[in-house]
């Protein structure tokens, strides 16, 4: 999950005051003396955060993003976030649509923020997801516009040695605003080899077959590949 501390000086040095913890499990952000115990040993363990998340203080928004886990059905895991900088309420929870979720498909690197008030991050999956940094009717995460720019790498089930793991950059490209990604270890599998009918191959790789192992910049307003 994340937890939001108070740097408070103290004596020489300084004091990291918890101020609340959001459990992506339970969906809440807890307080109060226990609020890094809270819900301990309960759960399935679906709420890992690898990487830094992005905050945009004007809009009292954290984004961050959460790993895969190896239960059937988990709805925690593999999606991107939004909590309240000043409570850790949650925003949004955005979930890719997946065939399965155990494919290890992370929501691994860092998000970035991006022009025109949205938010982006990079996953196993391959995909670059840009989302709304505001939420939509009833909370809903908005999904701007997606990419397909690497391979997953799916191997079996969960494991996967593709996709987007680390953090992209932004910066201009072209004249414009631009998001640089990196690929992983790539293979042209869709499904994994011991997945229910599979092991299956992604088609869409003889349109654009440079998709595996590459560096790429797409364009920040729509998602277009520029190189």
């Amino acid at each position: 999950g994340i937890v939001d501390v108070e740097l408070d000086p103290a004596g020489n040095g300084l004091a990291f005051n918890p101020e609340w913890k959001f459990d992506p499990e339970a969906g809440v952000a807890y307080t109060g003396p226990d609020q890094l115990t809270q819900g301990a040993g309960t759960g399935n363990g679906c709420g890992g955060v690898w990487s830094s998340p992005a905050v945009d203080v004007q809009r009292n928004a954290v984004f961050f993003g959460t790993s895969s886990c190896s239960v059937d059905g988990i709805t925690t895991g593999e999606s991107m976030w939004s909590i309240a900088l000043d409570s850790g309420a949650l925003r949004w929870q955005y979930s890719p649509p997946r065939e399965s979720t155990r494919y290890d498909d992370d929501f691994g690197s860092s998000p970035n923020l991006l022009p025109g008030g949205l938010v982006g991050e990079g996953s196993k999956d391959g995909w670059y997801y840009a989302v709304n940094e505001q939420p939509g009717p009833g909370g809903t995460a908005q999904l701007a516009w997606s990419t397909h720019v690497g391979e997953s790498g799916h191997v079996q089930i969960d494991f996967a040695v593709g996709g987007i793991i680390g953090s992209p950059a932004v910066g201009v490209a072209d004249g414009v605003p631009a998001i640089f990604i990196t690929t992983a270890i790539s293979t042209p599998l869709d499904a994994p080899v011991d997945a229910s009918g599979g092991p299956t191959l992604d088609q869409s790789l003889l349109q654009d077959p440079q998709r595996l192992p590459s560096p790429s910049a797409v364009r920040a307003s729509d998602g277009a590949v520029l190189w």
